[in-house]
């Protein structure tokens, strides 16, 4: 069951137990005369559990001063049932989700989920009958039957080397042609193989043979690459939505309330933890690269409108600090590479130095230039 953000957060599963696992797991448990009755008598006999878990109610939800709390006051319930007993054998609770529901892609009013496999199962069953066929087919070339005409053999039928049959008339003894175009069922085998690629992004996801599009430039490549993330970009939200991120959230606070991490930061426990999850990989970071190519676009077009105008000014708007930074956080560029705010600082006094110097050393030749020209007047 989904909650209004269209993320499962309710899930009813079943399963089958023996009464010796039954009594191993809860063995507190109070079970019916009649279960006990049939468990001893058939050792092997199995009954149906029904486990749900789902959102506990919030004024059932109870924490106390260290953000802990008791199985049965924890924000999602844990409820083990015997069917069609009615009787409880634990109730708990988790203070996250404990499962994962990550889904390829629903239809509108869809729970289930549904992946590219199940799009391309009829293709991949037509491959397989085709497949199937075409060996027939090469077996039937290599070792085709034989036809003869009615009452033409005498004596017994054997087509084994250095075999003799007797026949009466050898004209009436041949083998069957059975024409099989097998390249037909070559050119259905890798039509119907190119088919299924489609369906699971396989031709997305590498770049097609120079045979096919001859050289190309890194601005093309690159271009196959942004609309390969264009299409990807869905699917992997959600997985990371529905299954890296609560997996993520969920490990963490485990670690922190098993003291398996350090001390928190005083500002943390101060205002609380708000874990966010940004994932750093190559797709997530082509995936903004038109983030960078829009900050590019948009400095040289303010340039090129001051330099039209001939107003300056309007490159005032242009935080050229805050853009470089965000430009090398997009695209990965490790720390290291960046030098820290107080290196910049230092570098742009010591250019701010030498270009005041340099404009002390110009008035100065200036002045000589024109005290020497003036004197020379006064001879």
């Amino acid at each position: 069951v989904e909650n209004e953000a269209g993320v499962v957060d309710t899930v009813y599963r079943r399963f089958k137990w023996t009464l010796k696992k039954i009594r191993e797991r809860w063995p507190d448990a109070k079970l019916p005369d009649d279960m006990e009755r049939t468990g001893e008598s058939d050792p092997n006999k199995e009954f149906l559990i029904h486990h749900e878990i789902k959102p506990r109610n919030p004024e059932e939800v109870r924490f106390n001063e260290l953000g802990l709390a008791l199985p049965k006051e924890r924000p999602f319930s844990s409820v083990y049932v015997l069917d069609k007993k009615s009787a409880i054998l634990e109730e708990g609770g988790y203070y996250e989700l404990p499962f994962f529901a990550a889904r390829w892609s629903t239809m509108p009013g869809e729970v289930y989920g549904r992946g590219p496999g199940h799009t391309a199962l009829p293709d991949i069953r037509t491959l397989n009958k085709v497949k199937q066929l075409g060996l027939k087919a090469i077996a039937r070339a290599i070792d085709p039957p034989m036809i003869a005409d009615k009452r033409n053999i005498l004596g017994n039928f054997d087509i084994r080397p250095g075999r003799l049959t007797m026949v009466r008339d050898v004209q009436g003894f041949k083998e069957l042609n059975s024409q099989a175009r097998f390249d037909v069922s070559q050119f259905a085998v890798e039509e119907l193989r190119n088919t299924i690629k489609s369906v699971f992004f396989i031709d997305k996801l590498m770049l097609p043979p120079r045979t096919e599009t001859g050289e190309q430039t890194a601005f093309e490549i690159a271009e196959r690459l942004a609309q390969m993330q264009k299409v990807l970009g869905p699917t992997v939200s959600r997985f990371v939505n529905e299954f890296l991120t609560p997996t993520i959230i969920r490990s963490f606070k485990l670690l922190l309330r098993g003291n398996a991490l350090p001390d928190l930061p005083q500002v943390l426990v101060e205002r609380g933890i708000n874990v966010d999850i940004q994932f750093i990989n190559p797709l997530s970071r082509n995936q903004r690269l038109e983030e960078v190519n829009n900050l590019s676009a948009w400095v040289a077009e303010t340039a090129q409108q001051a330099q039209m105008t001939g107003d300056p000014s309007v490159l005032d708007w242009v935080d050229g600090d805050f853009i470089t930074k965000e430009k090398a956080k997009i695209r990965g560029i490790p720390e290291k590479a960046i030098r820290s705010k107080d290196q910049v600082d230092q570098l742009r006094e010591q250019r701010q130095a030498q270009v005041e110097a340099q404009q002390q050393l110009e008035a100065g030749v200036q002045v000589a230039d024109i005290a020497s020209k003036t004197g020379g007047q006064n001879e």
